[in-house]
């Protein structure tokens, strides 16, 4: 039992360092501000897992529905940077129908996605 709860507090604690977004691996363009500031939208999104997103040889641009984007550097530059050891472990590019979702982070930094539903039995496009 100690050993079981000594690995979960491990593991808790290598994904909250491990699993973020290098500072320097994104770049911020705000279009319309609707209360954060950029300095405030980088230090969120360094402390959120993004790196499922980023692609290979590619630079991925993440939207959010509060007048900002986010553009993630590809895994080449950021390995060209320092920031991490293995671009290869990267995705070259993601399956032909898949969209990215639409972003909208909260004054406290939290973050949500909203995928699109297509062809689902409640969706009103089908009716």
């Amino acid at each position: 039992m100690k050993k079981a709860v000594l690995f979960a507090l491990a593991l808790a604690v290598s994904l909250a360092v491990f699993c973020q977004t290098p500072l320097q691996s994104f770049q911020i363009n705000v279009t319309a501000p609707q209360g954060l500031s950029q300095a405030d939208i980088g230090r969120y999104i360094s402390k959120i897992n993004f790196e499922n997103y980023r692609l290979r040889a590619k630079r991925t641009k993440l939207t959010f529905d509060n007048g900002f984007d986010i553009i993630l550097l590809s895994a080449s530059e950021v390995q060209a940077m320092g920031l991490i050891n293995n671009a290869s472990a990267y995705q070259a590019g993601y399956i032909p129908k898949f969209e990215l979702p639409v972003f909208h982070m909260t004054p406290d930094g939290k973050v949500s996605a909203a995928y699109k539903i297509i062809n689902s039995k409640y969706s009103t496009k089908n009716h």
